[in-house]
């Protein structure tokens, strides 16, 4: 496969001066299925990170309004403990294991995000989007896991971004990598 490049768009703005944007601006395009009725979004590398990218070939943000409803969670990590970031393999593509942390006295759906390098918790899943994980892995749903940013263990990051999807899903919106 060749070097990923998005498609641009296009647009002026309110005061009139051309815009170019390599995004997608809403969650329409998510909407969009195949004839299986899977949505039509997919995983390139771009960059040195993994980016979700529709149909028109703009790039998606993990956690874009629509994903969720597709059974795609993307999110950044908070509450990132540092050093088990840096011991963590938190690069593009690396697998990311979640923790299901139901005793948590501040969130009963916390699930916290860690890799196989460590028995530590590098960060947490925020709020909105941990209350849908917490549903589907407490139903015992098998979730994939994928890193799209962050570092390789050894390295720090003050960002780590997670995208999680049933199985079957995860391994379609990984066809092109």
């Amino acid at each position: 496969m060749g070097i990923f490049e998005p498609a641009e768009r296009r647009w002026k703005n309110v005061d009139g001066q051309l815009r170019t944007s390599v995004h997608a601006r809403s969650g329409e395009a998510l909407k969009v299925l195949d004839v299986d009725g899977r949505p039509t979004v997919r995983l390139e590398s771009y960059h040195d990170e993994l980016w979700l990218v529709d149909s028109d070939e703009l790039l998606v943000n993990a956690d874009a309004k629509g994903l969720m409803v597709q059974g795609i969670y993307g999110f950044d990590a908070r509450g990132l403990n540092e050093t088990a970031v840096e011991l963590g393999n938190f690069a593009p593509g690396a697998q990311i294991e979640l923790v299901r942390e139901p005793e948590n006295s501040k969130d009963k759906d916390a699930i916290g995000i860690r890799t196989d390098d460590t028995a530590q918790i590098a960060g947490y899943v925020g709020k909105p989007v941990a209350t849908g994980l917490a549903r589907a892995m407490d139903d015992g749903v098998e979730l994939a896991t994928l890193c799209l940013r962050g570092a390789p263990a050894g390295e720090s990051s003050s960002r780590i971004t997670v995208l999680v999807a049933e199985s079957a899903l995860m391994e379609f919106l990984r066809r092109n990598l």
